[in-house]
């Protein structure tokens, strides 16, 4: 049975650890390797103060180990790295190493949130620090220095750091394998010549002992060659670009196929070029500064985003690790460089950094406010107007709850809304409605909310995003027309005058008052549909027409004496006044109606009198002018007879 190496059998610990610190620095984590048996393989690097603080205390240690143990089970259960956090909430990179199917250790990378504690979390981190045996206030002064880091960008970097570890474990493996292969070949070949020179007679036994060394050397060959072949089919095959460059002079010695498909070169063009030439002239001063820290000793590696230069012109965004290799001739240190292509993920940046350029405007220049809030109903962004509309300043808001921006009355509506909205966000469009919020002077306001769930990239839940508008105005604006249809509608109703609305275009009536209604003898259903025609007679119809077409004309402004026929076929007069108004978006015909049935027939019974009057009057008129006449003649034969005038007539009639 062929013997497990341990890992720390296998690997130079040293160079180990200068790859971790390495890739750890170069990525602002802190990452440390752990044996299968649970035992520190690597030294920690870049421990954060918040873990090493924890980690003081025995009780602090305890906990870290089992969450450690936690972790790492739930890895190897998975067989793939994970993300996980421990029973502080910090975060960690978590990948099991494994060689021919055998856990031999796990890594561990991260120390992170990736966004601040909540001040639930800070209170849980107070009970744990009393738990063990720390001041909590201090735990809570080291978690606010923790590092806010994204799981995308930890996935990314410890994932790099996990495949090197792990090609480096294998080769380690290969080459313990091939060390044992000739440590056993080296005592085979002392034996021989121990009894080469011992036992002269054995040496044919001793030949046949050297024939099957000598098979024995050929299956160490064979397996060396297997060996070199497995690393060549990994360089050949890496889903990586892998180059080896001088160090000092910058010439290309190998690529894989990968580099070459990623810079736009064949492998014969890449081993003839030097590499600085096909680098972008903005980032080769920085490629050149990171180089000169290598060489120094200062840095053991590092990691940068640059831009390669195609042979068309065009350009390719790449992320490149580099990091000293121990070769042979310690002369001409080399470089290993491995290269991922960026530049669709660059491309997806760039369009989320104009997108939220965009947002950043419109929520700058928004009338209405524009806010997110996390799954505990937290504020996490407001938009600089809602100083304006409610009186705070953004960052007074931020990290404050839904509910405290409301009285109790009016965020039972809101807030069952909102967990509605959270607990069924798969089918959740959105929501529109009207509530009251308090101001900064604790005074209701009017607003309008509309919002929907808020998604990340893996379509989770993370909050809801809304707009709230101030409708004030608009609610001062209802109330008027509210109170404004109110007194038409009184108006309308308890009118003393007949009020008539009909459609201009089919002569229908749409409306009628109640006054009219007991005017013309029908109820407002009869009415509803009736025409003009229907309430005139019909020999005074045209006439009728003639007055409301003058009266439309300006050359009239009321028709008077109009007669209407009653349902009951009686008729009534009416003195009618029209104006043209829009009623439900349509143009109609009002009609205002006043019964002067009875001052009509009181005007012609007094018509009758004054017709009596005058008759009379010139009757006693003719009488008169006869008496005056009468009068005359007596004073002019009195005149004659030469006697006094017996009448005194006055004026002429």
């Amino acid at each position: 049975m062929e013997k497990s190496f341990p890992l720390d059998e296998l690997i130079d610990l040293e160079e180990l650890q200068s790859i971790q610190d390495s890739f750890a620095n170069a990525a602002g984590i802190s990452s440390v390797i752990f044996l299968a048996k649970d035992k520190p393989l690597t030294r920690f690097t870049n421990p954060t103060g918040f873990c090493s603080l924890i980690q003081s205390t025995e009780k602090g240690k305890e906990r870290c180990f089992r969450s450690f143990l936690k972790m790492e089970k739930i890895a190897l259960e998975s067989e793939k790295p994970e993300i996980c956090y421990c029973f502080a909430h910090g975060g960690h990179f978590v990948a099991p190493i494994k060689i021919n199917g055998e856990h031999k250790g796990t890594m561990f990378a991260g120390q992170f949130i990736p966004e601040k504690f909540s001040p639930e979390q800070l209170q849980n981190l107070e009970e744990i620090a009393q738990e063990i045996d720390l001041d909590p206030g201090l735990l809570v002064k080291e978690a606010g220095k923790m590092r806010i880091v994204g799981e995308g960008v930890i996935r990314n970097y410890s994932s790099r750091l996990f495949k090197v570890v792990e090609i480096l474990a294998k080769r380690c493996m290969q080459a313990a394998e091939l060390s044992r292969v000739n440590d056993a070949l080296k005592v085979a070949y002392d034996e021989l010549e121990r009894r080469v020179q011992e036992r002269t007679a054995e040496l044919a036994e001793a030949n046949e002992g050297l024939r099957y060394e000598i098979t024995e050397r050929k299956k160490a060959e064979k397996t060396l060659r297997k060996s070199e072949e497995r690393m060549k089919t990994m360089f050949e095959e890496a889903p990586l670009g892998i180059a080896l460059i001088d160090s000092l002079t910058a010439h290309i010695y190998e690529v894989n196929p990968k580099f070459a498909e990623i810079a736009g070169r064949s492998r014969e063009e890449m081993a003839r070029i030097n590499w600085i030439s096909i680098t972008h002239p903005d980032d080769v001063q920085e490629d050149l500064d990171n180089m000169a820290l290598l060489n120094a000793g200062k840095i053991t590696g590092f990691n940068m985003n640059k831009r390669y230069i195609q042979p068309d012109g065009s350009l390719v965004w790449i992320n490149m690790t580099i990091a000293l290799i121990k070769v042979e001739d310690k002369t001409q240190p080399r470089h290993l460089c491995m290269i991922e292509d960026i530049t669709e993920r660059k491309q997806v940046e760039e369009t989320l950094r104009k997108s939220e350029e965009k947002f950043r405007l419109l929520s700058e220049n928004s009338i209405d406010c524009i806010w997110m809030v996390n799954t505990m109903l937290r504020f996490t962004y407001l938009s600089p107007s809602v100083e304006k509309m409610m009186g705070f300043k953004p960052e007074q808001w931020v990290g404050t709850t839904l509910s405290s921006h409301f009285k109790k009355k009016e965020f039972l509506k809101a807030g069952f809304l909102a967990a509605k909205a959270i607990k069924n966000y798969k089918t959740f469009t959105h929501v529109t409605f009207e509530t009251k919020m308090l101001n900064s002077k604790n005074e209701e306001v009017d607003v309008e909310i509309s919002s929907k769930v808020l998604l990340n990239s893996q379509d989770k839940l993370i909050g809801l995003q809304g707009i709230t508008r101030d409708i004030t105005d608009r609610k001062a604006t209802q109330e008027e027309i509210r109170k404004s249809e109110e007194r038409y509608k009184t108006l309308f109703e308890f009118a003393m005058d007949g009020i008539l609305i009909a459609d201009i275009e089919t002569k229908r009536f749409k409306y009628a008052n109640p006054a009219l209604c007991k005017m013309l003898g029908y109820s407002p259903e009869e009415l509803k549909g009736m025409s003009v025609s229907d309430i005139h007679p019909k020999d005074n119809f045209e006439h009728v027409i003639s007055e409301f077409e003058a009266q439309a004309r300006g050359e009239k402004t009321l028709a008077q004496y109009i007669p209407c026929l009653r349902k009951d076929g009686t008729i009534i007069y009416a003195d009618i006044n029209t104006t043209v108004a829009l009623v439900d978006e349509k143009k109609c015909n009002i009609g205002f109606f006043r019964d002067i049935t009875e001052r009509k027939a009181a005007e012609e019974e007094i018509k009758e009198k004054a017709d009596e009057l005058e008759k009379f009057n010139r009757l006693a008129v003719g009488r008169e002018f006869k008496m005056i006449e009468l009068k005359k003649e007596i004073n002019a034969l009195l005149e004659k007879l030469g006697k006094e005038p017996g009448y005194k007539i006055v004026g002429d009639v």
